[in-house]
């Protein structure tokens, strides 16, 4: 996409040369149409910043979506939309913390949303590394009872093995083998040949 200087004068210009710059990964037209607008319509300033931090976002370049997000939130409270995808682009640069908080906001606001209880589970996965402290228990806990009746679709069954055999092996942790057991058999259900599973019940029986 090239601009066309002769001719723009609307916003509305502008705003498709960004748009379309950033279908064709220019993000660098993009942004500096997107910043056109704003001169021509500073009261956009709010919209504008949200559409640069999501169009950074499709582009896997969270590094820029989190400052637009975070120039975004400086003018105004995110909405929940925009506070997860702040939290995935948080989370997909390693801040677990912070993307922990942005999670957390967003189920302050819609406490059963599923997705947003797997993404806390997720970074305090990242912020026990060795499992020891269980710190993603009660998130996990949570996906489970919103996500279950969804338990047929492939993305929740999969996210929900996960979530069972890590509370399987929380459960063993605390050496509450009945309660492990019970997880365990939980994937089984979902997947008869999951290995982390099978094994650990073999264990188990044992017990």
């Amino acid at each position: 996409v090239e601009e066309d200087t002769s001719r723009k004068t609307f916003p509305s210009d502008y705003e498709y040369f960004a748009k379309a710059s950033a279908k064709l990964k220019k993000m660098e037209i993009a942004e500096k149409n997107y910043l056109k607008v704003l001169e021509l319509d500073s009261s956009r300033s709010n919209e504008i910043y949200g559409l640069l931090a999501k169009a950074y976002y499709d582009q896997k370049m969270y590094d820029k979506s989190a400052e637009w997000y975070a120039k975004k939130e400086s003018i105004q409270a995110l909405n929940n939309t925009d506070q997860y995808y702040l939290g995935l682009a948080l989370f997909n640069q390693g801040y677990y913390s912070k993307a922990d908080s942005s999670f957390a906001k967003v189920l302050t606001v819609t406490p059963n949303y599923a997705n947003g209880w797997l993404m806390r589970a997720k970074c305090n996965i990242e912020l026990d590394s060795n499992q020891i402290n269980s710190l993603a228990k009660p998130f996990y806990e949570k996906y489970i009872e919103f996500a279950v009746v969804d338990k047929e679709k492939a993305s929740v069954k999969k996210n929900l093995i996960n979530a069972y055999n890590y509370l399987g092996y929380s459960s063993v942790r605390e050496e509450n083998y009945a309660m492990a057991k019970t997880y365990f058999e939980l994937t089984t259900a979902l997947d008869p040949a999951d290995e982390r599973a099978t094994e650990a019940l073999k264990i188990l029986n044992k017990k």
